[in-house]
């Protein structure tokens, strides 16, 4: 047994513990390598195991704890941001990369972290940052932020906050922002005596601008919208108060609030549940007073408290602010405050806002009324107050079209005293919207509503509608359920929803049994012509009772309703196998010979056959079906020699092959059934039918004898239905049949009618089973053949998932030509390009993908044919890790921007990525680039319409130009943009630093017309007056 090592004291690891982190991390010797170092040298005697604990306890690794990099990264960008310094970073004394430490963060430090404040804590243990030797520190231009006007909304609210929960002054004093002096006769731009941005301001704008891009990222989905309220909104008033002894908690709170709150960030339903927080603890009317000054400031920031307030439900606030002058039909351009009340079911709010003026704007209404809660009976004082008042206008009570849908949608929802109070102030009971319900009556019987039918029908409505004139019949090109319900009757949809009371009640009060009037043409996704009789729904249901109560009031068993429109009540009912509906139809005179409903369809026996339904068969025969031909009894199937002769046997195969009989379908062949039908358009070959329904042995049987297997089979005109069949096979895959198929000759390589030119192109377009496309790669010649001039790697490109596929065709590629190969690898590099979507989509799930591309030879900077872009350009909304990569691997960040795209640094700025905004910049993007030609921006543009006001002070603290001419096509200056999106601090800021050529007061005049033009009629006021005019 080995000796147990002598027990080492913490004092003597301490004396040595500098010596062996040197050894073991700065010198790079493994962990017995610096073990016998320290013993020769010292004669220190410990264990592998020992040494392994210690470095533990010390926290020693060869890989740098993941847990130190959120606060390196955010010490690194102090130091750049205040002292422009560039850092160097050393763990346990051994200096790490440039290309290390990026990679490491980018890998380890999340969203999330960047937004707590690290800069103050401490250095983790281990770890040095220093300004490299030998490096010139470049200098910054001087940004003049002071007068910014959410800095000084911050120190005013904040003051009454402090006042109001009795703290001293100068305990936040440190928090509070200072900037430089501004000159007065400096136009408004004013001087600084700093450089770069004070340590709290910039953590703060720094910090809200990552707030800002969050919840742009964030904005479509829903569990991480939640998530981010629950931190950031309320959260940050109730941090605060519980925080009431720490001053520079409720600076950092009010801060952020007030900024966003200033820079139409915080969304308005944020805004709403801020200021409930604010009333249930006494605090709101601080924010309230302030809004009810005269300054533009304080009138800009009440309507976003009014639009928050309405959305919260919160009626005391917003009747503060209506006492104080505010209007609500002015309170926003393309908010509906009376839209969110209802759509709220605020009945005390909707009360409120009527009394005060408000309206529906361009009866943009419509939507709220198919809610049916709208209309529930504990609405109904909403609904009394909306009519009162006119917000319902009498034009939507009377009118047809979608003005006239009040009654409707009332009807729909089955509110008897909403129907009738609409009723009493004249709404047309046979208003008619032809893809919303049709009339009143037809959307009641839809939901079932009998009493309100009855009503309907004592009022005047027209039992028939919509067959008849006065009813135009034409849907919109989108026709959905609602669509439906307008085309048909009301006792079509009560046939079809088996409600046979309602079917009684409308066939006693004149509806007519027969009707099934046709829209005036064809939409989507429901085929209006499919629309059935009411017989055919009872058929349909296998309603005997309905159908024989419908029967009885002379209903027509074999309606007109010509080809193209469904089967028959017979063929419904024979294809169902209900022997009692098919018998009570015979009896009615059902005609048993009437035509299938489509060329080369099935007759009423055929499909009886089909489905097994033989006693129904038998009924049907005894009525002479089959076309007319003599009666044949339908036993006669079970023998084979008949049934081999019948149809050339394409029937009996079929149904063998249904039930998956070999012993039936070798005899029925046996007995001369053709394995190789003749077969008219959409019917298909017992081969198909085997390969469909995955049968191995009997594709085998078919097979074997004489079934072709290169036989190409009719289909629609789809490029992704199967028309051959190992096509087929591939699409179930079908393994196993797809490797018979390849043994028995299948073409792998040939043109299809509509489809990709090859198997292997339909199986790389399907992106499916990568042992088919093996399978199909090892027949000759495949590789060559191009599917919409794209070969199979470019194929695979654009439509695989999985790297490992592009992998597989790249080993076969070995074989090919070295020109030929480039070339297709060029084309998939190209292809991949075209697709924005899909390089961001391998971006996010797997990098390796372009990696095998580029490993194999394509060029990263080569641009598409079409747009020119390039990789980088496309990816721009990869995470950092990726964009870094590509840096690294030579993608050029000047790439110039093209018609419709911009450069690496503008795209990045359109979608706010910050991180990848910091690394171009870092690697000497180019800040006042020209913009892509139609629709494009500088990065100083795009950061004015966004609003990220951290990223425009860094880029003009680089020299970015504020008065850069605005794309030719759809362009905005940064100015004027700022203006059009409400942008207060972004507008001031561009403001301070504007030193073109054109007077600056004509600037403003221009951008005030952009701020009218989306309601922020304080801001153009303020623009209009500029440079004398003050926001306060």
């Amino acid at each position: 047994m080995p000796k147990r090592a002598p027990r080492i004291s913490d004092e003597v690891w301490e004396r040595h513990k500098e010596e062996i982190i040197a050894l073991y991390s700065a010198s790079n010797l493994t962990l017995e390598q610096t073990r016998v170092r320290m013993e020769s040298n010292h004669g220190f005697q410990a264990s592998q195991n020992q040494y392994t604990k210690r470095l533990k306890d010390w926290g020693v690794t060869k890989n740098s704890p993941t847990n130190i990099w959120p606060t390196v990264n955010a010490k690194m960008k102090k130091r750049k941001r205040e002292e422009g310094k560039d850092s160097e970073v050393s763990l346990h004394h051994k200096p790490l990369s440039s290309k290390k430490v990026q990679k490491e963060i980018a890998r380890h430090v999340t969203f999330t972290q960047t937004l707590g404040n690290l800069e103050s804590a401490p250095t983790p243990e281990g770890v040095t940052i220093s300004t490299p030797a030998c490096i010139s520190i470049p200098g910054y231009r001087e940004v003049y932020t002071k007068n910014l006007p959410s800095l000084r909304l911050r120190d005013e609210v904040l003051s009454n906050f402090q006042n109001m929960l009795k703290h001293k002054d100068s305990d936040s004093g440190s928090l509070f922002i200072w900037h430089g002096y501004h000159n007065p006769s400096d136009n408004g731009r004013g001087s600084t005596k700093t450089v770069g941005l004070p340590d709290s301001s910039s953590w703060e704008l720094e910090r809200i601008q990552r707030l800002q891009c969050y919840v742009e990222k964030v904005s479509g989905s829903t569990e991480e919208w939640q998530k981010w309220v629950a931190f950031h909104s309320s959260n940050w008033i109730q941090g605060a108060w519980d925080n009431r002894d720490s001053p520079s908690t409720l600076a950092s709170n009010i801060t952020s609030l007030v900024f966003m709150l200033a820079n139409n960030i915080l969304l308005d339903d944020e805004i709403g549940r801020i200021a409930s927080f604010l009333r249930a603890n006494n605090a709101l009317t601080l924010l309230v007073d302030f809004c009810l000054s005269t300054s533009p400031l304080a009138r800009i920031f009440g309507k976003r408290l009014f639009i928050g307030a309405v959305k919260s439900k919160d009626c005391a606030t917003v009747q503060r602010l209506i006492e104080g002058g505010f209007n609500p039909s002015l309170v926003s351009k393309s908010t509906d405050l009376l839209e969110i009340a209802v759509d709220n079911m605020d009945s005390p709010m909707v009360d409120l806002l009527c009394k005060a003026g408000a309206k529906f704007r361009d009866n943009e209404y419509a939507s709220l009324l198919t809610k049916p809660s709208f209309w529930e009976p504990g609405n109904f004082k909403m609904v009394q107050t909306l009519v009162a008042f006119g917000a319902i206008t009498e034009l939507s009570l009377k009118n047809a079209g979608h003005q006239g849908s009040s009654l409707i949608y009332a009807a729909s929802s089955g509110s008897l005293t909403a129907v009738h109070l609409l009723l009493c102030k004249g709404a047309n009971v046979n208003a008619y919207i032809s893809d919303k319900y049709g009339t009143a009556l037809q959307a009641a019987a839809a939901g079932g509503h009998l009493e309100l039918v009855e009503m309907l029908i004592e009022s005047g409505a027209d039992v028939n509608a919509p067959d008849g004139p006065g009813y135009d019949r034409e849907p919109s090109t989108y026709f959905d359920h609602s669509g439906k319900i307008a085309m048909q009757t009301s006792i079509q949809t009560a046939a079809e929803q088996n409600n046979i009371q309602l079917v009684q009640t409308l066939l006693v009060n004149g509806a007519s049994p027969n009707s099934c009037p046709r829209p005036t043409r064809y939409c989507h996704p429901i085929n209006p012509w499919s629309l059935r009789s009411s017989l055919q729904y009872a058929a349909t249901n296998e309603n005997p009772e309905l159908l024989a109560l419908l029967l009885s009031y002379g209903a027509q068993p074999d309606p007109d309703v010509g080809m193209s429109y469904g089967h028959t009540a017979l063929q419904i009912a024979a294809g169902v196998g209900n022997e009692r509906i098919v018998s009570l139809l015979l009896d009615a005179g059902a005609d048993v010979n009437a035509p299938p409903h489509k060329p080369n369809d099935k007759t009423v026996i055929e499909i009886a056959l089909g489905k097994g339904h033989y006693a129904i068969a038998d009924i049907l025969a005894r009525h002479a079906a089959l076309r007319g031909t003599p009666t044949m009894d339908p036993r006669e199937f079970d023998d084979p020699q008949a049934a081999a002769l019948k149809d050339d046997g394409r029937i009996g195969l079929l149904h063998a092959i249904y039930d998956e009989n070999l012993t039936i379908l070798e005899t029925l062949i046996q007995n001369g059934a053709d394995v190789d039908p003749l077969v008219d358009y959409f019917e298909e070959t017992p081969l198909y039918q085997a390969i469909k329904d995955g049968w191995f042995d009997g594709v085998k049987c078919l097979l074997e004898h004489g079934a072709q297997v290169n036989k190409y089979a009719p289909t629609f005109d789809d490029v992704l239905a199967p028309d051959s069949a190992l096509a087929l096979a591939i699409q179930g895959n079908f393994e196993e049949i797809v490797e018979l198929l390849l043994g028995y000759g299948a073409d792998v390589t040939g043109h299809s009618k509509y489809g990709p030119s090859s198997a292997l192109n339909y199986a790389l377009c399907l992106f499916d089973n990568e042992e088919i496309i093996s399978q199909l790669l090892n027949t000759d010649g495949v590789l060559t053949v191009t599917h919409l001039d794209l070969p199979p790697l470019a194929v695979a490109t654009f439509q695989c998932q999985d790297k490992a596929i592009l992998e597989l065709i790249l080993d076969e590629m070995v074989a090919l030509p070295k020109s030929l190969r480039d070339e297709h690898i060029q084309i998939a590099w190209d292809i991949l390009l075209a697709n924005e979507d899909r390089v961001n989509y391998y971006w996010l799930h797997d990098m390796g993908a372009i990696d095998v591309l580029l490993k194999n030879g394509a060029d990263i900077n080569s641009r598409h044919h079409d747009d020119k872009t390039t990789v980088l350009t496309r990816g721009i909304r990869a995470p950092a890790e990726c964009i870094l990569d590509l840096i690294e691997n030579g993608a050029d960040v000047n790439t110039p921007a093209t018609e419709n795209n911009g450069t690496p640094l503008q795209e990045a700025m359109q979608w706010g990525n910050w991180d990848t905004i910091n690394l171009l910049l870092e690697h000497g993007t180019d800040i006042n680039a020209p913009p892509a030609r139609n629709g494009g921006r500088t990065a100083l543009q795009a950061a004015a319409i966004h609003g990220y006001v951290a990223i425009a002070i860094t880029l003009l603290q680089r020299g970015a130009v504020v008065d850069e001419p605005a794309a030719p096509i759809g362009g905005i200056t940064a100015i004027d943009a700022a203006a059009k999106y409400g942008q207060l601090d972004m507008l001031q800021l561009l403001l301070n630093e504007y030193r073109g050529s054109e007077d600056i007061q004509v600037v403003c005049r221009r951008a005030a017309v952009f701020a009218d033009e989306k309601g922020h009629v304080e801001i153009a006021e303020w623009l209009r007056g500029y440079p004398d005019a003050s926001l306060w």
